[in-house]
């Protein structure tokens, strides 16, 4: 027997983790370059400046959406659809799964540099 088409949204809570990945990952990135050219950021200030303040409240917020998403399968996990069988439904359930946590690892390996490097140094 051959599954139904996956519906919208199932789709898009598989996908979920990569949406908030990549949009933190071109928020980090546009805020660091942005940051350094509109905001002067003397070379002693080190981490302590406007610029490293705002990448670590997108990267908090990145981190927290894709927490709570994980928070939201454990609780609420995928159930079947109208013509799907068992082992497709847990198979959704295990790749929306994998997705959020390698988007969550990901993200804090773009966010990690935040905390290390001191913006607009070179």
């Amino acid at each position: 027997m051959r599954p139904g088409p996956l519906s919208i949204a199932r789709l898009l809570r598989i996908c979920a983790g990569l949406l908030i990945w990549s949009s933190g990952f071109v928020m980090l990135y546009a805020g660091y370059s942005l940051g350094c050219q509109q905001i002067d950021v003397p070379v002693e200030a080190g981490l302590r400046n406007p610029v490293t303040a705002g990448l670590v409240i997108i990267a908090a917020l990145h981190v927290a959406a894709l927490i709570a998403l994980l928070l939201r399968r454990y609780r609420y996990p995928m159930t079947a659809m109208a013509d799907e069988n068992e082992r497709s439904r847990k198979l959704h359930h295990w790749l929306e799964g994998f997705v959020l946590w390698i988007s969550l690892a990901g993200l804090l390996f773009i966010a990690f540099p935040v905390l290390l490097v001191p913006p607009c140094a070179g």
